[in-house]
């Protein structure tokens, strides 16, 4: 489970790094281009440094997209043991329109 994950999404991508032990989500990098939510037009690629903890296989991390509050990203996710991937799904708020969709992560090589 450890090392770095890639997923390609509705809005773009996400990619991500769990720590050598798999306890932990340390950075994750979101970016969106030319993604629309309601009538909030997104292009931008965040650097998260986070500690998002990886409990049972799961983790829910927040990521604030524009630096003023006014849209936000949830990101949830379980690992599959058998399939060898993260899946999930990631929900976004901005200027009070709300999107989601799903996204499955495999390993970059």
């Amino acid at each position: 489970m450890s090392g770095d994950w890639n997923a390609n999404t509705d809005f773009g991508h996400i990619a991500f790094t769990v720590d050598p032990n798999g306890n932990n989500v340390v950075t994750t990098v979101i970016k969106m281009s030319n993604f629309t939510c309601g009538g909030t037009f997104l292009t931008t690629e965040t650097q998260i440094l986070n500690s998002w903890s990886i409990s049972d296989g799961e983790f829910s991390g927040n990521v604030d997209l524009a630096d003023h509050g006014f849209a936000n990203m949830t990101i949830d996710s379980t690992y599959d043991q058998a399939k060898k991937t993260f899946a999930g799904t990631w929900e976004e708020d901005a200027h009070g329109s709300h999107c989601s969709g799903q996204w499955e992560a495999i390993p970059r090589k």
